[in-house]
């Protein structure tokens, strides 16, 4: 391969090296991109599956602390019961990591650490913080419709907890007629048929949220994971071809140094080849003036001599003359 070509593989390969590292960034780029969408769509996810949790969780929670008042009569459930109302209405401040396992590791011992709750919301209400996640307009309606129905079931524990304090509703519907408590009536409103029911009205549109979202979300995290996939590939691939690029550039450029060397070399060698011979020639030249000169040096010796020796002799001025020239 002549220089000239090494020369141009050279470039080639470093055309190649650039194109490829232009393309892998680009890569790099897109995949940090797909990876972010992706964490997005998964933290989104997770946190409307949190707050419609704690929806559920709620009134899990005010149906044991319900019931537990009613069977103890002890003042801490119906407060704790107060207070899940309290925090699910924004009343109360919501506790920190609220969307861990919290009221079934709080104990009697918490009757003095309890907040007093607002007359009106300060907080946030669990509505207000689904209201900001941007649902879908179906997904939104099955979180409202679950907390509508959870509020009337909210009427019927209270009738129940104040039956247990022999308290009872009004023609207004407020709780004014005092008689015996009836422990019993408030054992049957929260175990009756009635009371099933109404906690099939508040889970249900949450089931229903569960798997509309898992639908919409799922497609999201799935396209997300996809593309993260396709470009982690590219991303291989383009690291593999940078490595053949690099060593294509390293190997054209060993030989084309190489190549460089041996004309080097070769100049080198044609310099001295050239000086040896013109050093040669003018040497044989320098021989040959000498022996030429030699040559003619040596009659003319003679003939110089032979002339001194016939001026010396007698001649006639004609002849002198000549021998004169």
């Amino acid at each position: 391969m002549n220089k000239d070509k090494l020369h141009f593989f050279v470039k080639l390969s470093i055309v190649f090296l650039s194109l490829v590292l232009v393309i892998l960034f680009y890569c790099l780029q897109q995949l940090s991109a797909a990876q972010k969408l992706l964490s997005t769509t998964s933290q989104y996810r997770y946190k409307c599956y949190l707050l419609a949790d704690e929806l559920r969780q709620s009134s899990d929670d005010l149906t044991r602390m319900i019931r537990t008042f009613v069977v103890s009569e002890n003042p801490i459930y119906e407060r704790q019961f107060k207070q899940v109302l309290a925090i699910r209405n924004g009343l109360q401040k919501r506790p920190e990591n609220y969307e861990n396992i919290y009221w079934d590791l709080h104990s009697e011992r918490l009757e003095d650490k309890v907040e007093d709750v607002a007359r009106s919301p300060i907080h946030k209400s669990l509505l207000e913080r689904i209201g900001e996640l941007k649902l879908e307009p179906r997904e939104k309606d099955f979180l409202e419709k679950a907390k509508r129905n959870s509020d009337n079931l909210v009427n019927l524990e209270d009738d129940a907890r104040n039956a247990t304090k022999g308290l009872f509703r009004d023609s207004q519907g407020v709780f004014t007629i005092q008689r015996e408590p009836n422990k019993q009536l408030a054992l049957s409103l929260l175990h009756g048929e009635k009371y099933h029911q109404h906690k099939e009205a508040i889970m249900r549109p949450i089931n229903d949220f569960f798997i509309v979202l898992n639908e919409r979300t799922l497609n999201s995290v799935k396209h997300a994971d996809q593309q993260t996939k396709y470009y982690l590939n590219g991303v291989e691939v383009f690291i593999a071809l940078t490595l053949v690029a690099i060593t294509l550039v390293f190997f054209s450029t060993f030989h084309y140094q190489r190549e460089m060397l041996k004309v080097d070399k070769l100049a080198k060698v044609r310099f001295l080849q050239k000086s040896i011979e013109a050093e040669s020639a003018n040497r044989i030249k320098g021989e040959f003036i000498a022996n030429v000169s030699h040559e003619i040096r040596t009659p003319m010796n003679s003939i110089l001599g032979f002339s001194q020796h016939l001026l010396e002799s007698e001649l006639s001025s004609e002849q002198r003359e000549y021998l004169s020239l």
